[in-house]
């Protein structure tokens, strides 16, 4: 199951991957409300946040619900390595889908219990997320304050 479920999570990585790598042009040329979906400049502070944390950036990102499926489309818009993107990803997505399995298998017939609770985790990791982009974006506004 381990094996099915990491392979699978792969390939479907790499379907959103390659959509990430070939849609980059479509996404910042097509407007939503007179705005385009991304700009050009939003598409560079990604690229460099991907050269600089790329790497963690996949493998952490395959062990947050929500996020792990959002990941694959920036790592293929900034061209990220395919060696290194499908690495990083089979690495995050095996622990994912290990965990998953026990946790299934241990809990067996009690699951119904954890899953009325499994929303605030992901509440929760929501939450956080949002909380440390706040952060980032605060800290770097005031860092170009300084500098001014």
């Amino acid at each position: 199951m381990i094996f099915v479920s990491t392979i699978s999570a792969v390939i479907g990585s790499l379907i959103d991957y390659f959509i990430g790598l070939k849609g980059t042009q479509a996404i910042t040329k097509y407007r939503v409300l007179g705005r385009p979906i991304f700009s050009e400049n939003q598409l560079k502070i990604v690229a460099s946040w991907f050269t600089k944390y790329g790497p963690a950036m996949v493998f952490l990102g395959r062990l947050i619900p929500g996020f792990r499926t959002l990941i694959s489309f920036p790592a293929g818009a900034v061209k990220m390595p395919l060696s290194k993107f499908v690495a990083y990803t089979l690495a995050g997505c095996a622990i994912w889908n290990t965990l998953l399995i026990y946790v299934g298998y241990y809990l067996g017939s009690n699951w119904r219990e954890v899953a009325n609770v499994s929303h605030y985790i992901i509440i929760g990791t929501f939450a956080f997320i949002i909380i440390l982009g706040l952060f980032l974006v605060l800290k770097r506004k005031r860092r170009k304050r300084l500098t001014k």
